[in-house]
């Protein structure tokens, strides 16, 4: 080995330490933020946790979004038009408001956890790029996306499948171009037949 291939070995062994350094520096850091901001993961408040200053870039939640039970929520992702995709499960187990108001660039929800209890005041207000979103659990309350005219097919028949078959007088207000953009008519008047408890509304 000449020296010039000794001095560029000795480069690469150094650059490879000093990325590797980084990288490790990076992740003690993320760490060290996520796990205080949330908790390790358990349970917390997430009020306005969401709502300024966060960006696709530095929004990278380590754990799920897990609110405590019999705890409201309030302006998780109000008015933030930066982030795009939710990127982990919320679990909101009881009454919001705002939750995702005017978050207007938002195109996935990737999964939202509720309970007959979890209500829905201005959840979905101006959320005009919602492309996907799944829920998991009970509606039992009035929920309105009627802003989300790019809802999919499968998004709109998830949310109608966890609509519960028991409530009364209860409303789903949906985007009537997403509704008929996603499906004929046959197929859409045996989807909303499914919950014929519901008035589902299209506007």
């Amino acid at each position: 080995m000449t020296v010039a291939d000794k001095i560029t070995r000795v480069k690469e062994d150094i650059d490879a330490v000093h990325e590797a350094g980084v990288s490790e520096g990076i992740k003690s850091a993320y760490d060290a933020f996520w796990d205080v901001f949330q908790n390790k993961g358990a349970p917390r408040q997430y009020n306005n946790a969401f709502c300024t200053g966060w960006t696709d870039e530095n929004y990278n939640p380590k754990y799920p979004i897990t609110i405590p039970e019999n705890t409201g929520l309030t302006y998780l992702y109000a008015y933030n038009t930066s982030v795009t995709d939710t990127k982990v499960t919320i679990t909101a187990p009881y009454t919001t408001i705002y939750m995702f108001y005017w978050m207007a660039n938002c195109h996935t929800i990737r999964k939202l956890v509720v309970t007959p209890s979890t209500t829905f005041e201005g959840a979905f207000y101006y959320c005009l790029k919602l492309k996907n979103i799944t829920i998991e659990g009970v509606i039992a309350n009035n929920v309105d996306l009627q802003w989300s005219t790019v809802l999919s097919k499968a998004s709109i028949q998830n949310v109608i499948g966890v609509l519960s078959t028991t409530a009364s007088q209860k409303t789903l207000t949906l985007s009537k171009t997403a509704v008929n953009n996603a499906f004929t008519t046959e197929e859409w008047t045996a989807l909303a037949n499914t919950r014929s408890n519901w008035t589902i509304s299209l506007v």
